[in-house]
């Protein structure tokens, strides 16, 4: 298991692939505007009262675009009209800082299949066709190329499983955790993979979900062992070198913590804060919160200074690329 993690990013870190085949979806999907590709962006987000629709701005709040997915033709656009799609509002930047991890499903069901979008605007995407397919409302990640980390959180599948996914083949290349056999783990809400390959897994112990005796982070080393457990955090995501994860407290707001489980440091009292991202160089974080004026913004904090600055009015869920300088 852990061979094949650190594996895979050393490849994904270093090469810097790009997807460029595409699959599910061919012929049937566009990124809108049709042949522009994705901008060169620093912050991906999830636009206000869209459900279907990325936008793009670099972090100082300029350059804003957006590109909307449509399904254009045969089976697929006739489900997702009848079955409310929705990209994730979960979408992250891969290593390359040059495609997309998401997933596509049903908005009812919070959820989808997971999805890779290109540089170009083509998709990996791999359909809903059985419960073998992996299928979550957490967060993917790129590990590289067309690797996907993805917590499966299938309705007919139990338990809940932490996959590494070949979107080329939608086949299931790893099991990296299972929950029921894994460190005591009764469920498994989101996982995160740093570039050292640890994994923080915002998970419950217990005998049930609904009777869990813990309910927060779990950070486990390369290894497989578990170093540290932080109670109540939630949406884990590592820092790009490695050494620090943020995370949510519901109702609390935004902390950081090394990869030990040392250095706890509270960073923004915003009970309603959603999941951050670092950026590239480890001293911001970009986060969404209530405006005050009835609506969400994109907002970032500097780790040093605590200074923040509105970036966005009117979106959520942002993620900053990884590449510097963009």
């Amino acid at each position: 298991m852990n061979r094949a993690i650190v594996a895979a990013l050393g490849v994904g870190l270093l090469g810097g692939c790009t997807v460029l085949t595409v699959r599910g979806l061919t012929g049937r999907a566009v990124l809108l505007p049709e042949g522009q590709g994705l901008p060169d962006k620093e912050i991906v987000f999830i636009p206000e009262e869209t459900y279907d629709t990325l936008g793009f701005i670099n972090a100082d709040g300029t350059g804003f675009e957006t590109r909307t997915l449509e399904i254009t033709e045969g089976f697929f656009r006739d489900f997702v009209k009848m079955s409310s799609p929705v990209l994730s509002v979960r979408i992250t930047w891969g290593p390359d800082g040059r495609s997309l991890a998401g997933s596509l499903g049903r908005f009812h069901t919070g959820g989808g299949s997971p999805l890779v979008i290109t540089s170009e605007g083509g998709l990996l995407f791999c359909p809903e066709e059985d419960e073998n397919t992996p299928f979550g409302s957490a967060r993917p990640w790129i590990v590289e190329g067309s690797k996907l980390l993805s917590v499966d959180q299938y309705p007919s599948q139990d338990p809940n499983r932490v996959l590494l996914v070949d979107m080329d083949t939608c086949a299931v290349e790893e099991v990296l955790l299972e929950a029921g056999s894994d460190h005591g783990i009764s469920g498994i809400g989101e996982a995160s993979l740093s570039s050292q390959g640890w994994l923080a897994l915002a998970a419950a112990k217990g005998a049930t979900l609904s009777d869990e005796a813990f309910a927060g982070i779990l950070l486990i080393d390369p290894q497989g062992k578990e170093v540290a457990a932080v109670p109540d955090g939630q949406w884990p995501a590592w820092s790009r070198d490695g050494e620090w994860l943020v995370y949510t407290v519901n109702d609390d707001g935004l902390y950081i913590v090394r990869k030990d489980g040392t250095g706890v440091r509270k960073v923004l009292g915003e009970p309603r804060v959603g999941p951050a991202t670092w950026s590239p160089d480890n001293e911001w974080l970009a986060y969404d919160r209530p405006t005050g004026a009835g609506n969400s913004g994109i907002y970032k904090v500097n780790l040093l200074t605590g200074e923040e600055a509105e970036i966005y009015r009117g979106g959520f869920n942002p993620n900053w690329s990884w590449r510097q300088g963009d």
